[in-house]
Parts: structure tokens; sequence; C-alpha cells
């Protein structure tokens, strides 16, 4: 059709020229905020998608005589109207935040033309996901999962922002030829909380839209994409749409997903919580719903239990500590103290021998007092050493009196014991039991002098 002809139309005339670089070509989906049409680049040939800002309840399109159309809102109505447009706008801005997500479309440019706003889009070359269940049936859980993965990945990106698609339906999701689900129309996006009566009573889906969709002052958040979503995967599963949720909530008549649909119980039933009417009682993000689809709910629970499911005996084999590696821990950790003081006294006595190399001074004087005039010579080094010289040597006085002490306690502990010479004249018994007096003499000093000579080198060694 020729555009110049008159066009009575409320869509765009085929052949329609947008900016001098788009030629529209057909219609390519309508909804509440405006027409989606395909479109080729000018210059190179290249297909796009142009989305038209044309709310159906707020405006009409209106013929000039040179018969170039053009959206003009209804009157008592412009301020809606502009208020979608800024609406429309912030789409744009969505959309190029997150076109590097393979599940989003992207933007490619950005129209201001005919009284209103025209996004020219990433052409995904073929069809919804409505038109495919509808030509091929059902899909079976291992078909849907790699398509629906994507999308849920793209949401849990989506919602991190604070935003909501809030429109999510087999409408508005696209299977291209390279088998992959597409994320398109984000008109109705919005932050989570803000509420919009006039744009929330276009955006409703029959059996998509959750409840608190139609109410002026429904909290909305991810729980209500959640519930969208989930009445998609729904109709992908068995073939029809669920019920509205406004009728469920007069009388739930949801029929079981189990029982329509190739899916294991539990699967089914992480769907059809993610449909529960009561948004508290869905779940709350994307990444819940997700691990719900591909985790047995028995392997959650496993792992959140640890070790309760195994018996006492199990678990100490399994928390049984590694002994040697325990004794290596622990010696470290009982000699690391005489260890870093042993270094640093080395360290000190190597710093003193630096400090006095090359002086012709005496290394240790035979005399020292501090008045003396050779502390006036020697290095600062030097004086270190020789105070760890004497601090070693008074040590060394305190250890062996220390020692000396103990061993004389000792001994007189085990005076009382030695009346007992008397005892070593008579007579062995005749069986083979041995004398007391001998062995109990030999056990005493045998031990006495062990501890003796232990005691010393390990008091010694500690300190």
């Amino acid at each position: 059709m020729n555009p110049e002809q008159q066009h009575t139309g409320h869509t765009l005339p085929e052949g329609t020229i947008l900016s001098d670089n788009y030629i529209i070509e057909r219609v390519l989906g309508e909804g509440g905020f405006g027409i989606t049409y395909s479109c080729t680049f000018r210059l190179t040939g290249e297909k796009a998608a142009v989305k038209e800002y044309f709310p159906s309840g707020l405006s009409h399109r209106v013929y000039s005589s040179d018969s170039k159309p053009s959206i003009v809102p209804y009157i008592g109505m412009e301020h809606e109207f502009e208020k979608g447009r800024e609406h429309f706008l912030n789409e744009a801005s969505i959309l190029k935040e997150f076109q590097n997500l393979n599940s989003i479309v992207s933007v490619k440019d950005v129209i201001e033309a005919n009284g209103t706003v025209y996004l020219v889009m990433e052409y995904i070359d073929g069809i919804t996901l409505k038109q495919y269940v509808k030509e091929n049936g059902a899909l079976s859980f291992d078909e849907f999962l790699p398509l629906i993965t994507p999308v849920i990945q793209a949401l849990i990106q989506i919602h991190k922002r604070g935003l909501i698609h809030r429109d999510i339906s087999p409408e508005n999701l696209m299977i291209g030829l390279d088998n992959k689900l597409h994320l398109i129309d984000f008109g109705a996006a919005n932050f989570e909380n803000s509420h919009d009566t006039k744009t929330m009573t276009v955006i409703l889906k029959n059996g998509f839209a959750p409840p608190e969709q139609y109410l002026s002052d429904g909290k909305q958040g991810a729980w209500t994409d959640i519930y969208a979503l989930c009445s998609t995967m729904y109709m992908m599963l068995t073939g029809f749409a669920p019920p509205e949720s406004i009728k469920r909530i007069q009388k739930d008549e949801l029929p079981s997903l189990a029982a329509h649909a190739n899916i294991t119980s539990w699967q089914a039933a992480a769907i059809e919580k993610g449909m529960s009417l009561n948004a508290a009682d869905r779940f709350q993000n994307m990444e819940s719903l997700y691990q719900a689809l591909i985790i047995p709910p028995l392997e959650i629970a496993s792992k959140r239990r640890g070790y309760q499911n195994l018996s006492i005996e199990e678990n100490k084999t399994v928390m049984k500590p590694d002994t040697n590696t325990n004794r290596k821990q622990s010696f470290f950790h009982k000699n690391a103290v005489p260890f870093l003081l042993t270094g640093l006294f080395l360290l000190l006595c190597t710093y003193s021998f630096l400090g006095i190399s090359g002086k012709n001074v005496p290394y240790w004087p035979e005399t020292w007092t501090y008045e003396t005039p050779l502390a006036a010579t020697i290095k600062p080094q030097a004086i270190v050493g020789i105070y760890l010289y004497d601090i070693c040597d008074q040590s060394i006085d305190t250890f062996e009196t220390t020692a000396k002490t103990i061993k004389e306690e000792q001994k007189k502990k085990e005076e009382p014991d030695s009346p007992e010479s008397d005892s070593s004249k008579a007579p062995a018994k005749t069986n083979n039991y041995t004398p007391p007096k001998s062995t109990e003499e030999e056990y005493n000093f045998t031990t006495l002098e062990d501890e003796e000579d232990e005691y010393n080198f390990s008091t010694l060694e500690d300190e």
C-alpha cells in the first residue's frame, strides 16, 4: 500500500518511512501500550522491530491532509498520555541497560515523531510461545527447562536492579530460530511497589496476572513476576492456560500439574507454589524458584542437615581428627616461644658482632662498669651484646641454683623411707618373690636419678 494514499486504520500503513531510515512492513503484534511492526533499515536492508507508543484507551490516530498519521490523546487524557509516554521511554532505557543479556531484546534506536515515540529493537525471527504451544502441543520437562533457564537468569539480574517486568506471558516470550526464548515487551516494567492504576488496568493477561495486579494498592515485587512465569510454565507443560487468579480466589480449581504433565511431583509442587494466590506463600526471588526446579527437596534437606543423618559411629569416623597433624601442631605451639627467643637472641648477637667488628676494643672487657671510658668508644650494638651476655650468665646461674634446690628438696622427701635398712637382714623367701628392700632401693635410686636429670634438662631447655 502506498503511504501517500488515504488510510483510516489504527495501524501504520505498509511502506511508511520513519525518520528517513526505517520502512514499515507489517504488524507483528498489538498490546495495551502500543503496536509492534517489522521494518527494514533502508541503508543495509537489515530487519528490525519497531514498537509504537499508542495507548488505545488514552489516544487515537489522526491523519492530516497530507496523509501523515499522528497520535493524539483524548480530551482530558493529556496528562495520562504524557505520563505513559515517559514510561514508554523508560522501557528504552531499561532495555539498553540489560541488552547484554541473551534473553532480552536489544534497543537499536529511539525515534520521536508523529506525536509519539518509536523504539527500534532487535528483530527476533520466530513465533510467540503461545503460538508454538498451540501448533506443537505441550513440552516435556526436558525440553522446557533449557528454554526457561536463560529467562530465569535474566530476570534474576533485572530484579536485582529493583525492576519487575509485570507482563510475563506466553505472548511476550518468543522462540527464535536459535531455539531460545526471548523476553519482549518491557512496556509495563516498573520499580517494585510502584502503583500506577492506569497502566495496571491494561497490562493484565488472563490466567497469568496475580491477584495483586488487580488491586490499585497491591504490593508488587519479584513475587509478581514469579506468579506470571510459573503460570507460563504451567501452560508450556500442560498445553492450556491456568484459570484467572481472581476466579481462583473465589474457588480454586487449578488442575493438578502433575496429573496433566510429564513431570515429577516435586517439580510440579515447585511450580504450583509459585502460583500461590497469597504472595507470601510464593518464592520471594527467582533464585529460590530455580533451585526448587532442579534440586530434589530431600537433597536440599540433606545438605542443610549435614551430618545429622549419620550414626554416632559414622560421625566419629567422619569427624575423626588427624592425630599426626594435631601432634605436629601442638609440638610447634609448645616450642614456638623458645624457638622465637633463641632466634631473637642469635639475631641480637649477630647485630652485636657486626657493631664491634673493625674496632680496636676488647670484645668482653674483664671489668665492666658504666663509668668506664671504654663505654664511650663501643657502638650501641656491642653494648647490647654485653647486656645479653650478662642476662644469659645470670639466667644460667639462676637455673643451676634452682635445680640444686629442687634436688635437695627431693632428697629430703625421700629420707623418711630410708630407715628400711633393718629389713635388709631379713632372709629372702623361698618363692620367686624378690626381697622388698633391694628392689625398692634400686627403684627409688634409679627413678630419682632419672627424674633429676630429666627435670634439670627439660627445665633448662624450656627456659
